[in-house]
């Protein structure tokens, strides 16, 4: 890390203390010449798969739901917290990273959906996800499905602005100049 210009502490939880993160910096062991910025997942609000115009406010209206959440991503900690932060029951159908799915398991998740004597309940996915499931053998069935989407982004805890404005300076100095060939 000696070399390091910024260093990045990501995937943090949204809320920490001032002191919780000093605690971080004294194990990160930064230089003088390094700065260091925090990072963590912001999520927005669901959107329908079907109907991006259709929301849900994670958290003023997920309380009321049991939530079914289909991922196949790498880490689907960070996101199984939060919706359980919210969410009334949280059942989750984790898959590998980059899974390829089959009409068959849409089908059998659809059947554990249907089987939740709830009046309210929602299946919630990735964006990640959600580009799979736009697969043409599987769409039919997903989109008949009651299912949303939980976008995320990554922010920065403070300074932000600060960040950026390195970034920027960076690739103005170290632009480099070249020819178009034709």
């Amino acid at each position: 890390m000696v070399r390091a210009d910024i260093v990045i502490i990501s995937k943090t939880p949204e809320r920490t203390t001032p002191i919780e993160l000093r605690n971080v910096l004294k194990d990160v062991k930064s230089g003088p010449h390094q700065q260091v910025f925090f990072s963590y997942l912001k999520y927005g609000d669901l959107y329908s798969i079907t109907d991006p115009s259709v929301k849900l406010e994670v958290e003023k209206e997920l309380f009321k739901y049991h939530v079914m959440a289909l991922t196949g991503i790498a880490n689907a900690a960070p996101m199984i917290t939060y919706l359980k932060e919210f969410g009334n029951e949280v059942y989750h159908f984790p898959f590998d990273d980059h899974h390829e799915y089959i009409p068959k398991e849409l089908e059998d998740i659809k059947r554990y959906y249907e089987q939740i004597n709830k009046t309210h309940k929602i299946i919630i996915t990735t964006e990640k996800d959600l580009m799979r499931l736009k697969n043409s053998n599987i769409w039919p069935i997903a989109k008949n499905m009651n299912m949303f989407v939980l976008p995320v982004e990554v922010s920065f805890k403070d300074k932000e602005e600060e960040f950026n404005q390195i970034i920027l300076k960076y690739a103005r100095t170290n632009r480099f100049h070249h020819k178009k060939y034709s």
